[in-house]
């Protein structure tokens, strides 16, 4: 199966109507130029020189960051783990625990910064930002305990979980999936929904076999990369089918409700499309918004229209599962 099996244009209802000419230069000029072009560069080298990737993102945070809006941002660490504290001017009960992406080894923490602080004030919320630790340094399940110890945290300070919302993307989004399975084995009080941004849901071999060899549509990765990715974050000695590794393999009752946001050319779209209908099969909530030619967590791209349609999305969504607690 290849990228361009899995979308049929004439029979999928997309988020957007059509592309719009900001996404169409965005994805020929910035990504497939400056990206993917270092993507390939990093095939058969990340897993020896993770430095030079962190190099590369450290430019692209610059370039395309945006500055905190009407939130305070400030430094706390909690339970040993850096984080950045998002807070509204008025006292708000809601809370956003936000899990960044970074294909588990990076962070861009002026990127996370700007596009949290959107969510945030639009939902008066505050919000949490883990800079969880990183593989190869710290692989799995280092990440993982980081993610659930901030939740915990939130619960002492006194938040309701009916007030919490957890989001993420890409490797966050794996981190918000695992983050609610453990949270539902662990019996702890269960969220009020979640948000994933073209979530990697599925990091075993099977996984990346489904992508096939066709990486040609995806404006921004290559398969050789992300598989180095995966390498970074997984023992040599675990199962890679572990759903604390790959979520998708979960039978993911009770969860809470989740929207997802996925571009149709992405390499990792079938992670989303197999996560909601395995979701689904469980009779959880659960809704699928695919984006026509968009490219992988293209809400962080605040200079795209199809940016500020998918906040708008995600804002009326939590909003909706938030007010249940009011």
């Amino acid at each position: 199966m290849s990228v361009s099996d899995t979308v049929d244009n004439s029979k999928t209802e997309f988020a957007n109507a059509s592309i719009s000419w900001q996404a169409k230069v965005f994805n020929k000029v910035f990504l497939s130029t400056f990206v993917k072009s270092h993507m390939h560069q990093m095939e058969t080298d990340m897993y020896m020189d993770v430095g030079k990737f962190r190099r590369f993102a450290k430019k692209f945070d610059s370039i395309m960051s945006s500055q905190p809006h009407g939130v305070c941002v400030s430094s706390k660490k909690i339970a040993g783990v850096h984080c950045s504290w998002l807070t509204v001017p008025s006292q708000s009960k809601r809370v956003i625990l936000y899990l960044h992406g970074g294909g588990f080894c990076i962070h861009m923490p002026k990127t996370y910064d700007g596009f949290v602080s959107k969510l945030a004030s639009q939902l008066n919320a505050n919000a949490l930002i883990p800079d969880y630790r990183l593989a190869p340094e710290s692989p799995f399940p280092s990440g993982s305990d980081d993610c659930l110890a901030c939740y915990k945290w939130l619960l002492n300070q006194g938040y309701s979980p009916h007030n919490i919302i957890i989001a993420g993307d890409s490797a966050g989004g794996q981190f918000t999936l695992t983050t609610l399975i453990r949270i539902r084995d662990e019996q702890l009080p269960i969220p009020a929904a979640a948000i994933l941004i073209s979530p990697c849901t599925d990091l075993s071999q099977e996984g990346f076999d489904i992508m096939g060899e066709d990486d040609g549509r995806d404006p921004m990765f290559v398969k050789g990369a992300m598989l180095q990715m995966g390498k970074n974050y997984i023992p040599s000695s675990h199962d890679d089918h572990d759903p604390l590794i790959s979520p998708v393999y979960d039978h993911l009752s009770g969860l809470p409700p989740i929207q997802c946001h996925v571009g149709s050319t992405e390499l990792l779209f079938t992670h989303s499309t197999r996560l909601i209908e395995n979701i689904k099969r469980n009779n959880r909530p659960a809704e699928l918004l695919i984006w026509k030619d968009m490219p992988h967590v293209h809400p962080l791209f605040s200079i795209l229209p199809e940016s500020k349609l998918a906040l708008d999305k995600m804002i009326d969504f939590a909003n909706k599962e938030l007010a249940k607690a009011d």
